[in-house]
This record gives C-alpha cells, sequence and structure tokens, in this order.
C-alpha cells in the first residue's frame, strides 16, 4: 500500500514506478541500468544469469508475478537468446525461445514495452537503406524470431516502442569488427578483414542504451517504430574506409554492404529539442573502446593521428 504525501493526510499517491530492464546484465542492458541510475531513475535489473531480480523470461507465471510484485509500468525488453555462429542465427528453436519471452511480457501487466529488435528482421534482399515501413521478408532463426515479436507487440494493448538495432559496439567490449579495425590501423598495420561485410552496420551501445531510455519516456499512444542509426548513411565499408583515412592508412579492400541510416524524423519523436539523435564520432578512441588498457599508454604516435 501506498504511502501518505507528506502534509496531505488521508490523501493517497502511488510511488514513481520502477522501470524494468530485462537483461539487465548483458551488453546493452546493463548500459541501460548504469545510464538510468546516473539519471536517478528508479530501475530494476533483471536477469535469469541474476541481476537485481532473477527471472527466467521464458516462464509465464514467473513473469507475471514479476511485473506484478515490482507495479513497473515500463518494461526495456533487451534480454534474448544471442547467437554465437551463423547456424545459430538460422536456428529456430532460439528465434521461438525469443518470441516466448515477449508473448510473456505482453500477458503482464506493463503499460509500456520498449523492445530492443534487430535489424536482422530485413535479408539482403533488399534495398538499402531500409524504411521502417519495408516489409521485412518471412524469416526463420533469429531475425524470424524477432520479426514475429514485433508483430505481437504491434497488436498487443499495450504502449510499444520498437527500436531496431544494427550490431551494436563501444566499452567495454573490446572485440567486434570496428574496435579489430581501430586497434590494427593504431599499431600502424592493415586489418584482416572479410571480402563481404556482415549483414548489420555499426551503432554505439550507449547511443542504443539512450534512445531506449527516451523510448521508455515516450507517452503518445501510437505504436513507434525505428529502424536505429545515424543521420549519415552507414555501413561497415563506410566505417573501415572513414577510419582508414582518419588514421592515413590504406583501406582493406571490401565488398560493399548494407547501408543504415536513421529517419531522422520518426527518431524525433523520441529525442526532441536540439538534441543531437545520435552522432558516430571515429576521433573519439574512448568511444571505439580503444583505451589504455587496450594500446598501452593511450597516446597516437604521428603516424596515425587521425587527420581533421
Amino acid at each position: 500500500m501506498s504511502r501518505p504525501t507528506s502534509g496531505s493526510p488521508g490523501t493517497w499517491c502511488r510511488p514513481i514506478a520502477p522501470i524494468l530492464v530485462t537483461g539487465s546484465t548483458g551488453y546493452l542492458g546493463s548500459r541501460i541500468v548504469e545510464l538510468l541510475s546516473a539519471r536517478k531513475k528508479p530501475v530494476i535489473g533483471v536477469s535469469r544469469k541474476g541481476g537485481e531480480r532473477p527471472c527466467d523470461l521464458c516462464i509465464p507465471e514467473a513473469v507475471a508475478a514479476l511485473v506484478d510484485d515490482v507495479q513497473a509500468d515500463t518494461i526495456i525488453h533487451c534480454a534474448a537468446v544471442v547467437p554465437q555462429s551463423a547456424e545459430e542465427y538460422a536456428d529456430d528453436a532460439i528465434g521461438e525461445r525469443n518470441l516466448a519471452m515477449v508473448r510473456h511480457l505482453i500477458a503482464s501487466n506493463a503499460k509500456h514495452i520498449v523492445f530492443a529488435s534487430s535489424m536482422t528482421v530485413y535479408d539482403a534482399s533488399l534495398s538499402m537503406p531500409v524504411a521502417e515501413e519495408d516489409a521485412p521478408p518471412p524469416a526463420g532463426g533469429y531475425g524470424g524470431g524477432k520479426r514475429r515479436a514485433e508483430l505481437l507487440l504491434e497488436k498487443s494493448p499495450q504502449r510499444t516502442s520498437i527500436l531496431r538495432f544494427p550490431g551494436l559496439f563501444g566499452p567495454p567490449r573490446r572485440e567486434g569488427l570496428l574496435y579489430n579495425t581501430t586497434r590494427a590501423f593504431f599499431e600502424g598495420k592493415t586489418p584482416r578483414l572479410p571480402a563481404t561485410p556482415p549483414l548489420w552496420g555499426a551503432f554505439h551501445v550507449e547511443d542504443a542504451a539512450d534512445l531506449c531510455i527516451r523510448a521508455g519516456e515516450r507517452r503518445e499512444e501510437t505504436p513507434l517504430v525505428i529502424n536505429a542509426g545515424y543521420p549519415d548513411r552507414q555501413a561497415v565499408h563506410l566505417a573501415v574506409g572513414e577510419l582508414a583515412g582518419r588514421f592515413r592508412r590504406p583501406a582493406p579492400q571490401m565488398a560493399e554492404g548494407p547501408v543504415f541510416a536513421m529517419n531522422v524524423e520518426r527518431a524525433g519523436q523520441v529525442v526532441r529539442g536540439d538534441v543531437c539523435i545520435a552522432c558516430l564520432d571515429f576521433q573519439s578512441r574512448s568511444g571505439l573502446g580503444v583505451s589504455r588498457e587496450a594500446v598501452g599508454d593511450g597516446s597516437l604516435p604521428d603516424k596515425a593521428t587521425p587527420s581533421p
């Protein structure tokens, strides 16, 4: 039961509802919890592996009990079984497990679900960049599970915000194509990269976390779908080429890959005012995860100094 407000005997008010973040021990979820805590927002992290509130989201009774207990109005859903290989991306069982989590969240009493979806709902057969209205083709596996979850959310009674993210990078992750490319250029080497870029662009994890939080603050009842990216056209081959130029190194040969860009007008529904929607800064070594731990003292030699 809520406590009475001070100075108002007999008047009862509900405490500010916490934001529930699933997958709170994961790469994106943990960053969201950190940002919410830094902004003095009430937050409860949920993870099957631990977190503040352990919960297996594949068990419907556990999900219902959790949401009722914490009385969360908004759920930012980042939890997922993440494939570790190309074969696992095609695994229908992974897609079904992730779909079950969303189904159980919809059945809860939450008023708003922010869903961290994926650009894997699309495939290479579509022209790029894709718009939110471009219907993803029917698919199975991981991407197909994400798409079926989106369709469930679009028909659910809750307020829903669907954010389709490309591959994420940035600290504390010290791996991945952009990180390894940056480190190779920093060390004066030419990176060894696949001739065909992966089917995803690059989005900084902090920008992704901020976008999830802002979407959670949205009060419009209409469903929101955003293909997350940057206002400029981005792709793996474009990012590698820009890094090569800044470090004055020859760019490795790569085929042109899928291009992604953020729909600035639609994204403005989440990020308002004069705030930069999302700005990828390749001059920020910390943003790329290159730190003292990764490259010694962190100083850039002349031959690797980024150009202005």
